[in-house]
């Protein structure tokens, strides 16, 4: 099996942004990996990879390394993942908003537009801005139909 020089700083930084965000540490981690998914990485392996104190890192023990946090090898090697879950939770939080106008059955596919409108470039302010704006008009549309007036959204558009 190939081996990586050295692990690149972004699985050393990711491995450990992972197993912190779980409370592990290397015993806990190393004991659960092998419980769950049959992954043998001791506790000083483990280590060794965040500290970025292995010269080689097997290909293989990486692909289970992403396997055991269920990320693609891709992702594990070559994003940082503290910026992607503050990406996805930043865009749960937007999802929750523009859900409510839009109804539950829509929540899966938003969710995906969401993060892929934020990987674009666009600010989360500006999303929020938008779903509150929507979810304002929805409202008085709303309060307009029940006094049995005219216009609510067809009036702003």
């Amino acid at each position: 099996m190939p081996r990586i020089k050295r692990p690149p700083n972004l699985v050393s930084r990711n491995l450990r942004y992972l197993r912190s965000q779980l409370g592990l540490n290397y015993s806990e981690m190393s004991r659960i990996m092998e419980k769950k998914k049959h992954i043998e990485l001791s506790p000083v392996q483990i280590r060794n990879i965040e500290m970025k104190e292995n010269r080689h890192v097997r290909v293989d023990t990486l692909a289970k390394i992403a396997d055991y946090f269920e990320l693609s090898y891709d992702a594990l090697i070559r994003h940082d993942l503290s910026q992607e879950i503050e990406v996805e939770n930043e865009a749960s939080k937007l999802s929750q908003k523009i859900t409510e106008l839009l109804g539950p059955e829509n929540a899966a596919e938003l969710f995906k537009t969401t993060i892929n409108l934020i990987r674009s470039g666009i600010k989360v302010k500006e999303l929020v801005l938008f779903a509150e704006t929507a979810t304002a008009l929805r409202d008085r549309k709303l309060s307009t139909d029940q006094k049995g007036g005219e216009g609510g959204l067809d009036q702003v558009f």
